[in-house]
């Protein structure tokens, strides 16, 4: 577990850039970069219960960061489709 130290102090500086220089909003990518090793972490079992309970406090908040940036990309993909095709535009897993 402590051989993943330089990953754990990535983390760790992503949600500092979480809580603070961004106001809470992190790159996409830097979440899910996040997530994945939170849940690595976990799935591996060999945490605390304190520990475990606070890596998945901070895996919900990232995954809901993750859902609320996809559904504002999703909104912007519609918006464009409708704007280019508004004959043509399906809602997102529509038939054609």
């Amino acid at each position: 577990m402590r051989g993943d130290t330089s990953k754990e102090q990535r983390i760790m500086s992503i949600q500092e850039k979480i809580a603070t220089d961004t106001g809470g909003v992190i790159k996409f990518e830097q979440a899910l970069e996040a997530l994945e090793s939170l849940v690595e972490k976990l799935g591996k079992g060999q945490l605390s219960l304190e520990e475990a309970l606070a890596s998945f406090e901070q895996g919900i908040t990232l995954a809901r960061q993750c859902q609320e940036v996809l559904k504002e990309a999703e909104q912007k993909v519609k918006m464009l489709v409708d704007y280019q095709n508004p004959d043509k535009t399906l809602a997102f897993g529509g038939d054609a």
